[in-house]
């Protein structure tokens, strides 16, 4: 314990020591450290950015092919038509037995529904869903909510379009209920109760998009139930370290309800499922951006070994007396070597403040963020590379300082 407070005590000592030396030299030292400061925050700010753009990606993909784990269920047969509304009825108490809270039916994809409009009939993509489709597939939403599970008793279907279409039904205010009209063998009045962010706003030839529950859909078109016509599937949401064993499961459950000449499948559809290999992209444009910083930052550190060198030879006197009076070589290297690693770790946590600062600024989020559904705070990784690199570009920046002390000799003082 005695050895511990020791050490400690040391330790601290030689910080201060390094502190007070830092506030001595400042002057010398300042410009350097401006230059470590900014090349810091930059190679902060590279990986945070990283990140961020990380999480865009993963969400993107995640709205094509859903969260991890993510899988998909379907039945076809060469010989016969199969009914997906069948698959669902004997799928929901397997989904109960296993503890499964999210699923839903989807069809996208060759389906589509005439809506009156002002300017005519929109024939609107039509998606297929149930009400856990909007969390499992993170459809962002500009205005309104999504569909819930109680928009299934309500005397007129609940629909959700993207901004595309709502701009075309003529941008109607959500506070007032907008209705539309789905035209078909039996025109239906729609309430339109959300509006959800288009994945690509420059497509002003198409007309849009509909969301509609799958309950709803059957009343509207009765032979909707072919899944050729409408690419219908079967979606589950489920924990990604219980994927393989819920696959397995859920597949040979089913296909014992089947007969041999229908099939089930169970895929795992997710982007983690192969990897998401656009993310090796970013990699290199954080380690390009990443590379430029450290350069930056190599030429800064330089700036301070010429800075600290010069400050060495002006402090030889100093150096000699505290040899005189006792100081082991080790204690001189450790000190002047601290010297340097505590004036790059305070511009390094100057650097880190900044970048902290402007990317908690709201423009500059709303800016990064721009498409982002649940956009992260500063990532903690990105301030502890910044500061262990300033860190240690201290502590090899000071080495070479720290050797020409270490040769300081007493007679050395007495002569300068």
């Amino acid at each position: 314990m005695r050895r511990l407070r020791e050490g400690c005590t040391v330790m601290v000592a030689t910080l201060l020591e390094g502190w007070t030396e830092l506030k001595v030299q400042r002057t010398r030292v300042l410009m350097s450290l401006i230059g470590i400061a900014l090349a810091v925050c930059a190679l902060t700010l590279a990986v945070a950015a990283g990140s961020f753009a990380e999480q865009a990606l993963r969400e993107r993909e995640e709205a094509g092919s859903g969260r991890p784990a993510t899988l998909t269920v379907s039945v076809w047969s060469e010989t016969e038509a199969t009914d997906p509304g069948l698959l669902r009825e004997r799928l929901d108490p397997l989904l109960e037995r296993y503890g499964i809270d999210y699923a839903t039916q989807r069809g996208w994809g060759g389906t589509s529904l005439a809506v009156a409009s002002d300017a005519g009939l929109l024939n609107l993509d039509a998606g297929i869903v149930d009400p856990p489709y909007g969390a499992m597939f993170r459809v962002p939403m500009a205005q309104g909510r999504w569909l819930i599970a109680s928009d299934e008793r309500m005397l007129a279907p609940a629909v959700v379009v993207d901004e595309i279409a709502w701009e075309n039904l003529g941008s109607p205010p959500l506070e007032g209920m907008p209705t539309i009209t789905i035209e078909g063998e039996r025109p239906t009045t729609a309430l339109i109760v959300g509006v959800a962010a288009s994945e690509d706003s420059s497509r002003p030839w198409s007309p849009g998009s509909i969301h509609l529950l799958s309950d709803d859909y059957l009343q509207l078109v009765p032979d909707a139930s072919d899944p050729m016509s409408n690419g219908m599937e079967t979606v589950l949401w489920v924990p990604e370290g219980e994927a393989e064993s819920l696959r397995t499961a859920l597949q040979a459950d089913l296909q014992a309800q089947y007969p041999l000449n229908q099939t089930i499948e169970v895929q795992r559809s997710d982007p983690a499922a192969w990897g998401g290999g656009s993310a090796m992209g970013l990699l290199w444009v954080r380690l390009g951006v990443g590379g430029v910083a450290g350069l930056v930052l190599l030429l800064a550190a330089m700036g301070l070994v010429n800075i600290t060198m010069v400050t060495v030879k002006y402090r030889v006197r100093e150096i000699g007396i505290r040899r005189a009076f006792g100081a082991t070589a080790r204690r001189v290297f450790v000190g002047v070597l601290m010297e340097s690693v505590v004036a790059t770790a305070f511009a390094g946590v100057i650097g880190i403040a900044v970048a902290i600062l402007a990317v908690q600024n709201p423009w500059v989020r709303g800016l990064i963020g721009d498409g982002v559904v649940e956009l992260p705070g500063f990532p903690f990784e990105a301030a502890l590379v910044g500061l262990l690199v300033a860190t240690g570009i201290g502590a090899v920046a000071g080495i070479l300082p720290a050797l020409v002390a270490v040769r300081v000799r007493v007679i050395d003082a007495i002569r300068f």
